[in-house]
């Protein structure tokens, strides 16, 4: 099997999800469903990375990283809902959206990446 270790792309994310507990650990009483959902959609990203490389073929991983991708839109969602009610500080918020950004981009260069790949070896 593969080492997803290896990847820039689960490492960042996988950061991100450390980072995204820890900055939530403060959040107020009654924000619990927030702090609950914005650590699953960020976990989740590094997760399905990682169970997407395990896959054996180029665009079966290609799935994975398009459903990671849809964890990136919902954890900005997440961001978004935080932000709007004031329950995150706004640095915080920055950073992880500054970073879902990043990870976004890495996530299409990625999957560009393996489809030229898989045109070019046929």
């Amino acid at each position: 099997m593969r080492d997803h270790r290896k990847l820039r792309v689960w490492v960042r994310a996988s950061e991100l999800s450390v980072y995204v507990y820890r900055a939530t650990a403060d959040l107020e009483r009654g924000a619990e469903h927030y702090r609950l959902q914005l650590r699953r959609s960020v976990a989740s990203i590094a997760a399905t990375i990682a169970e997407g490389h395990a896959q054996s073929s180029g665009a079966q991983f290609c799935r994975y990283l398009a459903m990671s991708l849809g964890s990136v839109a919902e954890s900005a969602n997440h961001c978004g809902e935080l932000r709007a009610l004031s329950l995150l500080p706004g640095a915080k918020l920055d950073h992880i959206d500054s970073e879902l950004a990043i990870l976004q981009g890495m996530i299409l260069r990625l999957r560009t990446w393996i489809k030229q790949k898989s045109r070019t070896s046929r």
